[in-house]
């Protein structure tokens, strides 16, 4: 946000992005500013998009849960997993699940193993 004085800012809000996927925090000032007339045609036009493609984000809970049952066949790599902070978990879970291809979820995971055992603390590319 920018100040504009004392009293008033302004807000900038950027453009969608083509791959249309919303998370549920935005989706949640969406409706909030839906309710309170703040949101332009386009921008309904944009979520009406969103909901009939049905590509709405998946829960960060429910991408950890995808790869612990990915790591459940290497037991004391789901050890490994479920020692780290929850942001940590966060990052390997969203690294995973954001892979289009089961060819690149194959590499992702491969590259989260090899993490975990060398604890490594680095972001995974």
């Amino acid at each position: 946000m920018k100040s504009i004085d004392q009293k008033t800012y302004k807000k900038y809000f950027s453009k969608r992005k083509d791959t249309k996927k919303w998370s549920g925090k935005n989706i949640a000032i969406y409706e909030k500013s839906l309710k309170t007339g703040l949101v332009a045609n386009a921008g309904v036009d944009a979520y009406k998009t969103e909901k009939n493609d049905d590509i709405i984000a998946i829960d960060i809970n429910v991408k950890i849960e995808i790869l612990k049952k990915e790591l459940k066949q290497h037991k004391d790599i789901l050890c490994l997993f479920e020692s780290k902070a929850p942001s940590r978990q966060k990052q390997f879970a969203v690294f995973y699940c954001d892979a289009k291809t089961e060819e690149t979820r194959k590499k992702r995971i491969d590259k989260i193993i090899k993490a975990l055992v060398n604890n490594y603390k680095g972001m995974l590319y």
